[in-house]
């Protein structure tokens, strides 16, 4: 009875329409009375059908699948891409962070003097100029002359992280340089390339920082972290003027450290992660197979140390044995560092830190012994 009446109602309101349509054509059809040739059309009443035709009914399905698919599809781009620039720019490290997380914001909150300055650089990828900032902590007084140790700080961090090393590096006689790597901290660059235009990036700063500072920087030593280690791989491949090389938790190659760290996280679309790192590649106009440190270190012609936590996201056993391995093969010096996290060795084992670094150090740097001071 209730679909009765709802019907009879529908009629009802399509009749009232009819006769309000039928109402406009009235004066037409006066016209015509008095003008035969003026064209009329009386209104047609509604037929009504029981449903639509089967025909009608597949092709309004057959276009909302289309109109599904092809959201689906933009859905499905627009998140691969969204990811892939995400790895390009990560969020950089402000001021609210670094009091946050390290509870410091220079190097004076460490006690340290310092200075900022700047490297005027070409950008690689852009051809235009770029300038990436710094800062230099001059060594102790008493300390010999000569000595400067260039601290690479690793990914979404910042010079303000890598002056987690600069109290060690100071207390064996080092001027420190620490370096906001490109779209990082306050230094220019649009992406972060993992190394293959950092390469060139330091390349230029170490050129000028022998050219600015050359009674300084006689002996140099590149010290790199995570991000910061890879790029630092990258250098010391294409170069044989660095005095010594040290590596805190290289990962195996950038992909690898993603997607570890991802399944790591129990992060799901492993095959989306996979197209991001790819549509990454494509955005920046690189490559990242060109800077793999498991390949850049058989390059390396200085002494090296890679110092390695066996509690590493970014890089799980198999890739950690696969980087010792080719370190012990270049003749480098390997530490394995129980339960640490990535790049926490020296939290987890500062004294043995010190006392490692020191003796890896002291062949390479023997014109004058060094202290056996300990940074508290």
């Amino acid at each position: 009875m209730e679909a009765r009446r709802h019907e009879e109602g529908k009629r009802d309101e399509e009749q009232n329409v009819h006769e309000r349509r039928h109402v406009f054509h009235f004066v037409p059809a006066c016209l015509r009375a008095f003008v035969p040739f003026l064209p009329y059309h009386p209104p047609q009443r509604p037929e009504y059908t029981s449903s639509m035709p089967a025909t009608a009914i597949i092709l309004k399905l057959l276009l909302l699948a289309l109109v599904l698919v092809f959201v689906g599809a933009m859905v499905v781009v627009g998140t691969i891409w969204a990811m892939a620039v995400f790895l390009l720019k990560p969020e950089r490290m402000s001021d609210a962070k670094a009091l946050f997380h390290l509870r410091r914001l220079s190097p004076s909150d460490l006690g340290l003097p310092y200075e900022e300055i700047f490297f005027p650089i070409r950008d690689a990828q852009s051809g235009k100029p770029m300038k990436l900032t710094g800062w230099w902590i001059p060594a102790e007084p008493d300390s010999p002359a000569g000595r400067t140790a260039l601290v690479l700080h690793g990914y979404s961090d910042a010079k303000v992280g890598g002056l987690a090393w600069a109290p060690l590096f100071r207390s064996l006689g080092f001027n420190v340089l620490a370096v906001d790597l490109r779209a990082h901290g306050e230094s220019g660059g649009k992406y972060t390339t993992a190394g293959f235009f950092e390469r060139e990036d330091i390349r230029q700063v170490i050129d000028q920082l022998r050219a600015r500072w050359p009674a300084q920087s006689r002996q140099l030593v590149l010290f790199g972290a995570s991000l910061g280690a890879a790029v630092a791989c990258a250098v010391a491949a294409e170069r044989d003027d660095l005095d010594a090389l040290i590596l805190e938790c290289p990962y195996f190659d950038f992909p690898h450290a993603v997607l570890s760290h991802a399944g790591r996280l129990g992060v799901p679309g492993r095959t989306f992660q996979t197209a991001a790192l790819r549509v990454s590649q494509f955005i920046a106009g690189i490559d990242y197979s060109q800077v793999r440190p498991i390949d850049m270190i058989p390059k390396i012609t200085c002494p090296l140390w890679a110092i390695f936590a066996c509690d590493d996201p970014f890089v799980p056993p198999p890739d950690r044995a696969a980087l010792v391995k080719a370190v012990r093969e270049r003749g480098g010096q390997v530490w394995e560092v129980e339960a640490a996290y990535h790049i926490m060795g020296m939290i987890a084992e500062p004294a043995e830190y010190q006392r490692r670094m020191r003796e890896f150090l002291a062949p390479v740097l023997a014109e004058r012994p060094l202290e056996s001071r300990v940074v508290s």
